[in-house]
């Protein structure tokens, strides 16, 4: 049996990083994120729940958005390791005044090569 389940394209991951990059560009975005160095390497940290909770409530990616509706936080960390972004997701700083934790620590490096530009 066929299932029911629609297919997210294959770089689901790249395209919700690559909307995620275009907000925080526009001054759009959200969520907590902070630009910073992991062990001496330039990244990106985001909080992976304020990404996908920023990109299903934003007006302006409604229309992108609505392809990758079933795209989950497991999936995001997944393929970022899976695309080798991310330099560790175990890292804690502090953003607008407020600890946070679980941060994704995302290679700046490795997304240009995948054409995401802040």
């Amino acid at each position: 049996m066929a299932s029911t389940k629609p297919q997210l394209p294959e770089d689901a991951t790249l395209a919700v990083l690559r909307m995620a990059c275009a907000e925080i560009r526009r001054g759009q975005y959200t969520g907590r994120y902070l630009m910073g160095e992991w062990q001496g390497q330039p990244c990106l940290f985001l909080k992976r729940g304020d990404v996908l909770a920023h990109l299903k409530c934003s007006r302006a990616m409604k229309g992108q958005w609505r392809h990758y509706r079933t795209f989950t936080i497991r999936q995001l960390k997944q393929g970022c390791l899976r695309h080798r972004l991310l330099l560790t997701d175990a890292v804690e700083r502090q953003i607008a005044g407020q600890r946070v934790g679980h941060l994704l620590a995302l290679d700046l490096a490795v997304l240009a090569r995948y054409g995401i530009h802040l």
